[in-house]
């Protein structure tokens, strides 16, 4: 119990706090969004809701920045639950996502405001994605030898013209 308090927004909840609940999918059951495991890898501030005729914007600050690599523009997210797609990225750790009528009716977004803190659970394929092509990178740049300066934190552009001057010197990338 004490792992669920410390990653979840559940220790946030009063009697009478809506929350949303939906029964575990069935083999042959429709999917309308991503698959989603119920583990929240940490949870985000909403710092702005902004509302027009038709739609809510959301925008979010995850909790732990670590976990930023894995939001992507139009990826899955799953907030409170609830399979959405990525709108916007921005800074290090913020997002948002639109939300059409029906969602807010049948979810908790309707009520949810600014400030109120919600669950994250990362897309387990985004994950698997992301985490793999950091490690095969890191593979390839350690035997050009550039492992170091990926692990000291060398941004992008940077490894891309070292890893193109090695291949140039007749190194493989």
């Amino acid at each position: 119990m004490a792992e669920t308090l410390r990653a979840t927004s559940l220790g946030n909840l009063q009697l009478g706090s809506k929350v949303n609940f939906e029964r575990s999918a069935r083999v042959g059951d429709e999917i309308g969004g991503h698959n989603l495991s119920g583990h929240v890898h940490c949870t985000a501030s909403i710092i702005q809701v902004e509302d027009t005729a038709n739609n809510r914007r959301l925008s979010f600050r995850l909790s732990d920045p670590k976990f930023a690599k894995y939001v992507l523009p139009k990826g899955f997210i799953a907030v409170d639950g609830c399979s959405l797609t990525v709108g916007e990225v921005w800074d290090e750790a913020c997002f948002s996502v639109y939300l059409i009528p029906e969602t807010m009716r049948v979810t908790v977004f309707g009520v949810k405001g600014q400030g109120d803190t919600v669950n994250v659970e990362i897309e387990a394929q985004t994950q698997a994605i992301v985490d793999t092509v950091e490690r095969v990178v890191q593979q390839h740049l350690g035997k050009l030898g550039l492992g170091a300066a990926a692990a000291a934190g060398a941004d992008a552009a940077g490894l891309a013209a070292a890893a193109a001057a090695a291949a140039a010197a007749g190194g493989t990338v």
